[in-house]
């Protein structure tokens, strides 16, 4: 499989670029800044901007999937992030990619409720101590407007730097836990998930998390 990997550098980005490439996959990675990044037989290393839509649409030409592993954070602030999103999807859509997976965030998810994470942490938290997770909202309803094949992939819970096991639970929108409810993932079973969900898609245009 081809696959076009945005946001290679970053920490959940760059593990999924390592369980493409352990799975024998061909990954043209891209990054504001490649840094150590090292191209090879499998890795294509191409400094790029996401929010350019032309260039993301030659780098997306004859791609199998997309990944976009943006996030909202540093640099990259909440219009630049969506900008950005807006393009991965305009360069979907220009190339007729078939596939793409977007980095979401926990907050997204659905409790037993009905209620989103987030809508419930805005009744507890001020909106400005939520700015990442509110961007990451504003994304996916960008995202579900789209007429791409998409999927939204969420932490299920805490993630962090971790082992890669192989073993966790998989979901759809309604969290397999309660808010509050300590709950995690390692970046490295994430990609896990992210890899398995691009080589047999089950959830196009849903939304879903893993967690353990």
């Amino acid at each position: 499989m081809n696959i076009l990997l945005i946001g290679a550098t970053g920490a959940i980005g760059s593990r999924i670029l390592d369980e493409a490439v352990s799975r024998g996959h061909d990954v043209t990675a891209i990054a504001h800044h490649i840094g150590d990044l090292q191209g090879g037989p499998q890795i294509r290393a191409v400094q790029a901007d996401a929010k350019d839509t032309r260039q993301l649409i030659e780098l997306a030409t004859g791609q199998d999937a997309i990944v976009s592993s943006l996030s909202p954070r540093g640099d990259n602030g909440r219009e630049q992030y969506l900008t950005a999103i807006r393009s991965v999807l305009a360069a979907a859509k220009a190339t007729e990619s078939p596939y793409v997976l977007f980095v979401g965030g926990m907050s997204n998810l659905f409790t037993a409720n009905g209620k989103r994470i987030l809508d419930q942490l805005l009744e507890r938290i001020p909106a400005e101590r939520l700015g990442e997770p509110i961007a990451v909202a504003d994304a996916r309803a960008i995202i579900e407007r789209s007429d791409v094949n998409w999927t939204f992939f969420c932490p299920g819970g805490r993630i962090e730097p971790g082992e890669r096991t192989g073993e966790f639970r998989v979901g759809g929108e309604q969290a397999l836990f309660e808010l509050g409810e300590e709950t995690r993932i390692s970046m490295e079973d994430y990609a896990v998930a992210a890899i398995d969900e691009l080589e047999q898609p089950q959830h196009l245009r849903q939304m879903f998390h893993a967690c353990y």
